[in-house]
């Protein structure tokens, strides 16, 4: 498994798409990546993350922003400029919920681009965890992308969400996932898939293990 640590909560990511709706997911053409890609950087909306690694990137996608066709539909999508690889660092992305209730969450899909807009990697929700509001942060969909020697190649990293699941209910509840229907459940977050929210990107490097042995 790739490395997300798993917290006291865990993300339902239960895909409970009908047969139909994944059929419409399947006619869009996965060369659309690039192509979005490539349009966002040549209208200068790719967002550069520090070369010193120290940092983080926050935004909103608002209610109404602009859709694109991607592989499950049309949906917002952000791009991000990585730094020249030099060492290994690690990415994490957040999405906070909004609302009271049934929160509302954009729930990423992450896919890693070359210098030539290209996949090298892609990142599903499925290696997102739901972590508890704790005393300095609030509860939160977390992920953390490793960039390594294998990955060092990656110049880009494209942010959307499937289009074919908006609006799709899930539960959380402690230390055991749960799915829908909801009214059956007890669970202690509801929350619904939106095409919009408030996230993070943080980058920072990996502390280096010493390899001296006491003596």
């Amino acid at each position: 498994m790739r490395g997300i640590v798993v917290a006291v909560f865990v993300f339902v990511a239960v895909v409970l798409a009908s047969a139909k709706q994944g059929d419409s997911a399947n006619t869009q053409d996965a060369s659309s990546i690039p192509v979005v890609a490539q349009t966002l950087a040549e209208q200068g909306k790719a967002r550069a993350l520090p070369a010193s690694l120290r940092g983080r990137i926050k935004f909103k996608i608002e209610e109404g922003a602009e859709t694109f066709p991607l592989p499950s539909g049309q949906s917002p999508a952000v791009l991000f400029r990585l730094p020249e690889y030099s060492a290994p660092y690690t990415l994490t992305v957040t999405s906070l919920p909004k609302g009271f209730g049934t929160w509302k969450l954009f729930i990423p899909t992450i896919v890693l681009l070359d210098p030539a807009f290209q996949p090298t990697r892609e990142v599903s929700e499925a290696e997102f965890t739901f972590k508890p509001q704790t005393f300095s942060k609030s509860q939160r969909l977390e992920g953390e992308i490793p960039i390594d020697e294998s990955s060092r190649n990656a110049r880009y990293l494209l942010m959307y969400t499937d289009a074919a699941l908006l609006g799709e209910l899930y539960g959380v509840h402690r230390n055991k996932p749960y799915g829908r229907p909801l009214s059956a459940l007890k669970v202690d977050v509801k929350l619904e898939r939106s095409g919009h929210g408030s996230l993070e990107v943080e980058a920072r490097p990996v502390k280096q293990r010493s390899t001296q042995t006491s003596r």
